[in-house]
């Protein structure tokens, strides 16, 4: 992996973008096997970014959720009650990747704000099987013919492949909450593509991506309102 991800880094440099700077700072050489020196800069912790972090047991979920949380409660107002919500649902998204991502696969986790956008994304990604296997564990579930009907499935309330250990709401209620909030979610899994939220939006046949990929993108202009959700 490291000579490819050493090639890939030297041949990606967007205008205006210093992308070795930028991955240092994530925390990404950190992450991910790779011979690239690292660049010398000056460390801070800025409010509402999180560098990545790596996940691959329940212990890891409990400590890294509410981190995540804080992050955006650091940019976006929202109350208590709204904040614990937050905080089981970005539990049970960093949990799916632990329990469905297959193989021992660890997932990864930041946050990221843009101030000046007004928004704070919080992306998770594992390369583990991808929503459509998963989904096929449980047999309450007809296994969906493609990725991007497996995604929009692995969205409703209660469905998840371990009814046993989780409930099936985080997906559902992010949704739902960001729908609120004016933000959006994005998943990205095998060649389906999907949004919800306030944007409703599914792509099929696009390149393979090997596992699951979620954004949550945050309107921090808007407050996280939990008990609207509730009322739906």
């Amino acid at each position: 992996a490291a000579p490819f991800m050493d090639s890939a880094i030297a041949n990606v440099t967007p205008p205006g973008h210093d992308v070795r700077t930028y991955l240092e700072r994530m925390n990404f050489f950190e992450m991910i096997p790779c011979e690239t020196p690292p660049e010398r800069i000056r460390r801070r912790e800025p409010l509402g970014f999180r560098e990545c972090q790596r996940f691959a047991t329940l212990r890891d979920c409990e400590v890294h959720a509410p981190e995540m949380v804080k992050a955006i409660a650091e940019r976006c107002q929202m109350d208590r009650a709204s904040r614990q919500a937050l905080e089981i649902c970005v539990e049970e998204l960093a949990e799916n990747v632990v329990f469905h991502a297959g193989g021992g696969a660890a997932g990864f986790a930041a946050v990221q704000s843009w101030p000046a956008r007004s928004e704070i994304e919080v992306g998770i990604v594992d390369l583990g099987r991808g929503i459509r296997a998963s989904l096929a564990d449980n047999a309450a579930y007809r296994h969906p013919a493609t990725d991007v009907e497996a995604i929009r499935e692995a969205m409703r309330l209660g469905v998840t492949a371990t009814p046993e250990r989780n409930s099936g709401q985080g997906l559902f209620f992010a949704a739902r909450l960001l729908e609120q909030n004016g933000g959006r979610v994005l998943i990205r899994s095998g060649s389906g593509r999907v949004y919800d939220g306030s944007l409703a939006r599914a792509d099929e046949a696009l390149v393979r991506f090997p596992g699951t990929a979620l954004a949550l993108t945050i309107n921090t202009d808007r407050p996280l309102d939990a008990g609207a959700v509730s009322r739906l």
